[in-house]
C-alpha cells in the first residue's frame, strides 16, 4: 500500500485539535514494545537504566503544532541498541498521570522516518521528535475544555518497560495527543518536513 504523508499529517492534526472532555476513564499509558533485532553482534539494547534524557533545544512551532527535540544520551560504558519508537507519559503537579494519547506520526515540522537500527556506543546520543496541538477547542459551541498541563514527562525508550522522567511543561489538547517520531542517530532529531 502507498503511504501518502500529507494526509497523515492532516489526520494527525485532526486528532490532536480534537476536544479535551472531561472522563471516568482511568489516563491512559503507553508501553512500547517493537518486535526488532535488538542485538547486533553480541550488542544488546539499551536499557533506561544505561540512558539519560534532556532536551537541549528550545522548542519550535508551526501551525500551532509545537515540537521539541528529546535526546537520549548513553551514560553507560557498553555499546547498546535502539530501535523504534519512545513512549511518554504526561504527568501532573504532584506527578500523578495525566490523559495521554500517543501517536507514532510525522507532525508540521518533523518528518517520521520509520524505525531504524542505531547502535549507540558510550557517550553517544540519538532522539526523536515529540510533538503535540496546542489549541483550544470549544466543542459544540462551548467554552473551551482543559486538557492535559504537565510539570513532568515519563520517556520510555524503544523495547524497554522503565521511564526516564524529565521536567517538561507542555499542554496537551486531544486529550493529552502527542505525536513522536522514531528514534535516530545524533541529538538534531529527524529530518524536518
Amino acid at each position: 500500500a502507498h503511504s501518502h504523508p500529507v494526509y497523515s499529517v492532516i489526520v494527525a492534526s485532526a486528532l490532536l485539535l480534537a476536544s479535551c472532555g472531561s472522563s471516568s476513564k482511568r489516563p491512559s499509558s503507553t508501553t512500547t514494545t517493537t518486535a526488532t533485532p535488538t542485538t547486533t553482534a553480541g550488542i544488546t539494547r539499551c536499557y533506561s537504566s544505561q540512558l539519560k534524557v534532556s532536551t537541549p533545544a528550545p522548542r519550535q512551532s508551526v501551525a500551532n503544532q509545537p515540537s521539541q527535540v528529546v535526546v537520549l544520551t548513553n551514560t553507560s560504558e557498553t555499546t547498546c541498541n535502539l530501535y523504534g519508537y519512545p513512549g511518554a507519559q504526561l504527568l501532573g503537579s504532584s506527578g500523578q498521570p495525566l490523559p495521554t494519547t500517543v501517536r507514532r506520526w510525522s507532525s508540521m515540522l518533523y518528518t517520521n522516518p520509520g524505525p531504524s537500527l542505531i547502535q549507540l556506543s558510550p557517550r553517544a546520543t540519538a532522539s526523536f521528535a515529540l510533538s503535540w496541538g496546542d489549541i483550544p477547542i470549544e466543542p459544540n459551541g462551548g467554552a473551551p475544555t482543559p486538557c492535559s498541563v504537565s510539570s513532568s514527562i515519563e520517556i520510555t525508550p524503544p523495547n524497554d518497560y522503565h521511564y526516564l522522567t524529565i521536567p517538561y511543561s507542555l499542554h496537551a489538547y486531544g486529550n493529552g495527543g502527542l505525536i513522536v517520531s522514531a528514534v535516530v542517530a545524533g541529538p538534531n532529531g529527524p529530518p524536518r518536513q
